[in-house]
């Protein structure tokens, strides 16, 4: 994901004080300039309906879905609101008023959308944003009664040039933060049941719970807690006809009947037209080759089989072998290397140089110099003991100046419990098994 340039909105934000229903309403293009801005994908998914989108770098105004987050980066929260007064329901005023809503004109069902500060999710990211991410989305979902299998990945575009509905901005032009919702969700308050008295009866709007009914969907059944019906559906039945095709049995009327039976296990299913596309998308996958599994839980699969003795996925005893003898030398030559640049970065500190120039001149970063340092300082004062606990000379052993009683009384406690179990060894009778000579 990268910033994508985008000409600047002849418009600028007003200024605003007080609450939304006090402030001017900015104008639609405005807004729909400032969530353009927002979403920030050079690549994406997206298309005229939410079954067929594909991957593309147009223009994002052209499609009227579109994929709104990135893989690892969130930028915007959305909940599907599949009800008929979706829109009540989302302006609530327990809610954290959206910068979007799109109703569709068919069945009043909405879609609703908070624009954030960047939240990074990937690989490397810390656990504690992507949770706190997540809570708030399924809090949001629940305050609003929203569908908890809708993934966020494909939304109604809401700054599409034709888009699926009305929208309806926010006068909000500042993103919000994720600790900013829940302050909402968590201190409002209804002024009516407050006046009366019943305070034990405030709704509680925060619950980041999603109903037990979906968590077990999504981790036993669907295998994969981001994984949704559609996915489930599609992945299952295409695994199921690779096995059918491999033993040459006809798929075309199989690949219906095998989609409708996991759909009927779920336990919201999907309508008959969605499953029969699925259906026919994993028959068309199939046919081209794509996603045949690489391995298989049932009996031999004459594909791997014939993979396997040309040398390609076979896992033989040799091969398994030879490929644990590798590691184990992959990792002595990673030891080797790092405990040599811990010596060097040692030798670097005792000669007086900085952190920041040792980790120059050694091509790694300062948090890797401070471990080597630390490492180090502990080996340094464990050989120190050792040789105080064979009569060796304090000040010799230390190179400090300081007597030796306050030299020990610096020392850690642990260190120290050490350093008098040496000594206690170093003075056993002669002899005896315990004594270290």
């Amino acid at each position: 994901m990268s910033s994508v340039a985008t000409s600047p909105t002849s418009s600028t934000p007003p200024q605003h004080a007080g609450s939304w229903e006090e402030q001017p309403r900015p104008d639609d293009a405005f807004q729909r300039q400032r969530l353009r801005d927002h979403h920030r994908l050079t690549r994406f998914d997206a298309g005229v309906t939410k079954h067929h989108c594909a991957r593309t770098s147009d223009d994002p105004r052209n499609y009227p879905f579109i994929q709104i987050n990135a893989a690892d980066w969130k930028n915007f929260v959305v909940v599907d609101v599949d009800h008929a007064d979706a829109y009540e329901r989302i302006l609530y005023p327990g809610i954290p008023r959206p910068d979007w809503i799109i109703t569709n004109p068919a069945n009043g069902h909405a879609q609703a959308g908070w624009v954030l500060d960047t939240v990074f999710t990937g690989e490397k990211s810390a656990p504690g944003p992507a949770l706190f991410y997540r809570a708030v989305a399924t809090a949001l979902t629940n305050a609003v009664g929203g569908d908890h299998h809708f993934t966020c990945h494909i939304v109604r575009n809401p700054f599409a040039d034709a888009p699926t509905g009305p929208v309806e901005f926010s006068s909000r032009t500042t993103p919000w933060r994720l600790g900013e919702l829940k302050a909402h969700l968590t201190g409002w308050t209804d002024p009516a049941l407050a006046a009366l008295g019943y305070d034990d009866d405030q709704p509680a709007m925060w619950n980041p719970y999603p109903p037990q009914r979906v968590r077990h969907e999504r981790t036993l059944t669907a295998g994969s807690p981001t994984a949704g019906r559609n996915c489930h559906v599609f992945y299952r039945t295409r695994s199921a006809l690779w096995r059918l095709a491999d033993r040459g049995q006809d798929i075309q009327s199989a690949s219906y009947e095998i989609a409708h039976r996991l759909n009927d296990d779920l336990g919201s299913p999907l309508g008959p037209r969605e499953v029969d596309g699925i259906a026919a998308s994993a028959i068309r996958q199939v046919k081209k080759g794509n996603g045949r599994p690489a391995t298989t839980d049932g009996p031999t699969n004459p594909w791997l089989a014939r993979l396997g003795a040309a040398g390609g996925r076979a896992r033989t005893a040799p091969k398994i072998t030879a490929a644990q003898q590798n590691l184990a030398a992959a990792r002595r030559i990673r030891e080797h290397a790092s405990r040599r640049r811990a010596q060097q970065a040692w030798r670097l500190r005792r000669a007086g140089e900085v952190v920041a120039a040792i980790a120059e001149a050694l091509k790694v970063s300062t948090r890797t110099v401070k471990r080597y340092l630390a490492a180090a300082r502990i080996q340094h004062r464990l050989k120190t003991l050792a040789w105080v606990a064979r009569g060796g000379d304090t000040h010799q052993a230390s190179g400090v100046s300081a007597p030796p009683l306050a030299w020990v009384k610096r020392l850690p406690r642990p260190l120290l419990r050490a350093l008098l179990t040496l000594q206690d060894l170093a003075q056993a009778p002669p002899g005896s098994p315990t004594r270290v000579e």
